[in-house]
Formats: C-alpha cells, sequence, structure tokens
C-alpha cells in the first residue's frame, strides 16, 4: 500500500532531523547498541576505542537536549552503566 510507504517515510525524516524526543530516544538506543557491539569487538582486541568515544559523546549530546527531566537522568544513568 502506498500510505505505508509514504508513512514510512515520514518517520524516517522525522528520525533524521532529530527534533522530536521520540527519534531522539530512537537515535541514543542506536548508539547504545552501537557501543555494546565495540566493547564486545575491544574485548576481542580490537582498536575501536575512539568510536565507543564518539558514540557516547553524540548519546550524551543527544540526552542533554531532552527536556524532560526524569527520562533525561535515566538515559545518562544507562549511558554511565555502559563500559568505562
Amino acid at each position: 500500500d502506498g500510505s505505508d510507504g509514504g508513512r514510512l517515510a515520514e518517520v524516517f525524516q522525522e528520525y533524521s532531523e532529530r527534533e522530536t524526543t521520540e527519534a531522539k530516544i530512537v537515535k541514543i538506543a542506536d548508539l547504545l547498541a552501537t557501543i555494546l557491539q565495540a566493547e564486545a569487538y575491544l574485548g576481542r582486541g580490537f582498536p575501536v576505542g575512539d568510536i565507543i568515544e564518539s558514540c557516547r559523546e553524540e548519546a550524551q549530546g543527544m540526552i542533554d537536549e531532552i527536556r524532560e527531566e526524569g527520562l533525561s537522568a535515566l538515559l545518562k544513568a544507562i549511558l554511565v552503566s555502559k563500559g568505562r
């Protein structure tokens, strides 16, 4: 159905623009998944420390943009609990 494709395009655009809280949460989840995968590679001796650090910095910046205090605190706690 063409309307499903249109809706998918709208959702992808929302994600890409990262203006809504929901889009930011999805991006943060993507970054956390990348961090977890990179930490697994790091444990096997691959030099991925730069990837981990850049994902952490980007995730922290996105978390700082979230205005819902409880949600922001939860996401910060999750980020801190991953690695280091």
